[in-house]
């Protein structure tokens, strides 16, 4: 989960906010040099906190297959 947290660089202090913890505390949970590490119930509520943004983001890449034909059909 750190990896795609870096590679996509999210807000992590958007993340925090919403896992109800300060950024630095979420940020040393993240990293995993650092001895504390999120909790089991963290763990799910950082998944669901993904999951959010994964059914968000569905919801604006849609490409309707009609619509996709047209855009590809009119070139």
């Amino acid at each position: 989960m750190q990896k795609v947290i870096e590679n996509w660089k999210l807000n992590k202090g958007l993340l925090a906010s919403k896992m109800e913890m300060p950024t630095g505390t979420f940020c040393n949970k993240l990293n995993p040099k650092h001895p504390t590490k999120f909790s089991d119930a963290e763990i799910v509520k950082l998944k669901g906190i993904l999951i959010e943004l994964q059914n968000d983001l569905d919801g604006v890449t849609d490409i309707e297959f009609n619509e996709a034909l047209n855009i590809i059909t009119n070139k």
